[in-house]
């Protein structure tokens, strides 16, 4: 099977438009879980830390879609802010489901109390204790 490639560039467009310096992408499909370092140059944006790396970011997002049908993205990003209590750098953290529609690549934003809801508790469902210097977009 094939996807929509411009469907799935404008998902990874949509990332990027939220990476000012770097992050951290982590994608899950049912059994699968791979975390990405994310940075932006002077050339764009990089998932990995090399455009070979890049290259092979996009193709295992692409085949873990296929092979899914669906999952669940998290980008964690770093600003140059600083929280004043803490001292700690700020960081964002997004979430969105994605799935595929036939070939078509759709995409869905989580609520900001969606992700702090699921940020706030480890993988048998308890809570945690929040982060600190954390924002939920």
């Amino acid at each position: 099977m094939t996807i929509e490639i411009a469907r799935l560039e404008e998902f990874l467009d949509e990332l990027a438009s939220h990476v000012t310096t770097n992050g951290i992408v982590t994608f899950s499909a049912e059994y699968e879980t791979q975390k990405w370092d994310v940075k932006r140059s002077k050339g764009g944006l990089t998932f990995g830390t090399s455009k070979k790396q890049d290259m092979k970011f996009r193709g295992i997002f692409a085949n873990t879609l296929v092979g899914s049908g669906r999952l669940g993205l998290v980008l964690r990003t770093f600003t140059d802010k600083f929280d004043e209590l803490s001292g700690l750098p700020i960081k964002e953290i997004r979430g969105y489901l994605v799935a595929l529609d036939g070939q078509h690549v759709r995409w869905e934003k989580l609520a900001p109390d969606e992700i702090a809801e699921a940020s706030g508790r480890d993988e048998a469902g308890k809570i945690i204790p929040a982060e600190k210097a954390v924002v939920y977009c």
